[in-house]
């Protein structure tokens, strides 16, 4: 279970992240290797 400050920490990585203008794929990344260290598997799949 997370606590308050780390989903706070979370939300400021987030925002935090320049996901405009086809930069989405940053916070694929940022979510992707948040679950691997809570060992929830994930993939990234493009959509073209």
């Amino acid at each position: 279970m997370l606590t308050q400050q780390e989903k706070i920490n979370i939300l400021k990585d987030l925002v935090a992240i320049q996901s405009v203008n086809d930069n989405e794929i940053e916070v694929c990344h940022y979510l992707k290797d948040l679950f691997a260290k809570y060992e929830i598997e994930a993939a990234i799949q493009p959509i073209f």
